[in-house]
């Protein structure tokens, strides 16, 4: 999932600009979400200092802070090194400054006609859209369809795949950020990658996302502090795999 961030001062224009970009996504039936729309450029850098993932980010120049749009976006750059920033400003002037500060925006949208900044973000968003599923990077992602929508996910990301409680035939995938119910079986997941093991007879695991792995108990510790359950095969494969 793509994440999208205003940081615009300006009440007004923040609150029509986030209300547009929600419903164009919904409307489009996108992976994406506006995960924060806010004034405060502290605010967004916690945020993405905690969990960048390439995001897609909306900046005010003049911020009324201590730092500006451009200087806000160098930190992001560090954090979110695959970031498209895109920048919203009055004087379009103030853009030489991006090549000064070598950020390598995507763009940037001259503040004044609603209508043309609506255009605009949708220009970027499907920008991004198309980048995110390019074929020189889709080797590097799992991407799957659910329903009407593409859902895409960094290898990295994905921490392991169950068998649905409710749905046998469902698999629910789970990621850092979200579990999604899709449409496959652990046998077709398993071939997918050797990233993806089959640790137990109703769960694939990511083997590049297992933190520890208490052998006796048959328990499977992840990245994030979720555990999954082993089977005495499974635990067979992971010592092998992890040379223990």
């Amino acid at each position: 999932m793509i994440e999208i961030i205003l940081c615009e001062d300006n009440e007004k224009e923040r609150r029509w600009m986030a209300d547009f970009i929600d419903g164009h996504v919904m409307m489009e039936n996108l992976d994406m979400k506006l995960v924060m729309s806010t004034e405060n450029p502290d605010e967004v850098l916690r945020y993405v200092k905690a969990r960048a993932s390439g995001g897609l980010y909306f900046l005010d120049v003049d911020l009324k802070a201590e730092i500006t749009g451009i200087q806000l976006a160098v930190q992001i750059r560090k954090h979110d090194p695959k970031a498209a920033i895109v920048f919203i400003t009055t004087h379009a002037e103030l853009m030489s400054l991006t090549f000064e500060y070598a950020i390598e925006a995507m763009g940037y949208i001259l503040k004044g006609d609603s209508e043309v900044t609506k255009e605009k973000i949708v220009k970027y968003i499907r920008y991004v859209i198309k980048k995110e599923t390019d074929a020189e990077i889709r080797a590097e992602k799992f991407i799957v369809k659910v329903d009407d929508m593409m859902i895409t996910e960094d290898y990295d990301e994905i921490l392991s795949f169950e068998i649905a409680v409710k749905r046998q035939s469902k698999v629910v995938m789970y990621t850092k950020k979200r579990s999604v119910e899709i449409n496959a079986t652990l046998a077709e997941i398993e071939k997918i990658s050797e990233k993806f093991v089959r640790c137990h007879r109703s769960c694939v695991v990511n083997i590049d996302n297992i933190k520890s792995v208490d052998f006796i108990a048959k328990i499977i510790y992840l990245v994030n502090g979720d555990t999954c359950e082993a089977s005495a095969n499974g635990i067979k494969i992971l010592k092998k795999i992890m040379g223990s």
